[in-house]
This record gives C-alpha cells, structure tokens and sequence, in this order.
C-alpha cells in the first residue's frame, strides 16, 4: 500500500503593513520626488541641448577660421599691388617693363581672386561707408556722393571688407 501525503493548501493570507502611513503624507513625499525628478530632468535636458549648440557653435567657428585663415598675408600682399598700380599710373608710354608689370599685377590678383579676394570697384558708384574711405570731397556736377577717384583700392573677402578703398566723392557744386 502506500501512503498518502497530505500536501497542505495555501490559503490567502492577509498582507501586513510595515507601518500604517497616512494617505497624505504619502502622496505629498510622492509630489515631492516626482518634482525633484522632473527637475533633474529638466536639467538634463538643458545641459544636453546646451552641449549640442557649443558643439555646433566650435564647428561654425572652426569653419569661419578656415575660411578667413589667408587674412593676414593678403593684407601683407597688397600693399605691394598698391606699388604696381602706382607705377603703371605713372607712365606715360608702353614698353616691355609697363607690359611685364601688368603681367605681374594680374597674377597676384588673380591668385587672390583664387582665395576669395578680390578688388572692388568704385568709381561712379555711390559712397557707402561700409565699403569705402572718404578721404575728400570734391566739387562736380554728379549726383552727390558719387564716386569719383579712387586713391587707393578696396578688396573683399569672400563677404567681408579686407581693406575699404580710399576714394574721392562729389559734393554738390555751390
């Protein structure tokens, strides 16, 4: 024969509480940590898009650097082109040295325009102080403020002013 085991059933047992809280006090520590962790939260979120726009800001920065790296030599150049310019003004005839200095010349600035530098035009163009130097005023019969000499060339870069040109504009006549 065999035995027969008697296996014990599980009743439901009723849970016990630790410690009986109050409703409230529950509710309100509950308020509590869930607006410390939206705090935090917050937090996270901020630093993390603060993050992203410094990481976005270097490359621009970077960038622009890279673009403007060739400043300084063209602003070292140019004076010399000035010289070239003011020699071929002041011949009177063509000969093979006038020839060979406008062949220079227009090496240079083409290499410069190669770099994003390049020569503004002026004369008969309306004064703008971004742009130009007024370095007098002359009598005439154009449109006042008109350009009339350039004394000394401007050049861009790329969208920037390198060097503003020195100009003569018009003035009414009296």
């Amino acid at each position: 024969m065999s035995k027969q085991v008697k296996i014990p059933v599980n009743e439901p047992q009723q849970p016990v509480a630790p410690e009986v809280q109050s409703e409230s006090t529950t509710k309100s520590e509950l308020d509590k940590v869930c607006e410390e962790r939206d705090k935090y939260l917050d937090l996270l979120r901020r630093t993390q898009a603060d993050f992203e726009n410094y990481q976005k800001r270097s490359l621009r920065d970077a960038e622009t650097e890279r673009r403007y790296a060739q400043k300084a030599l063209a602003l070292e150049v140019l004076p010399a082109i000035d010289n070239l310019d003011r020699f071929l003004t002041s011949v009177t005839e063509e000969n093979d040295l006038s020839r060979a200095v406008v062949m220079v010349q227009k090496q240079l600035l083409d290499g410069l325009s190669r770099q994003g530098i390049k020569r503004m035009k002026c004369v008969g163009q309306l004064f703008d102080p971004n742009l130009h130097e007024a370095i007098m005023q002359q009598p005439s019969d154009q449109k006042p403020d008109t350009i009339l000499v350039e004394a000394e060339a401007g050049y861009t870069y790329h969208d920037r002013v390198l060097r503003p040109a020195k100009v003569v504009i018009a003035k009414a006549a009296d």
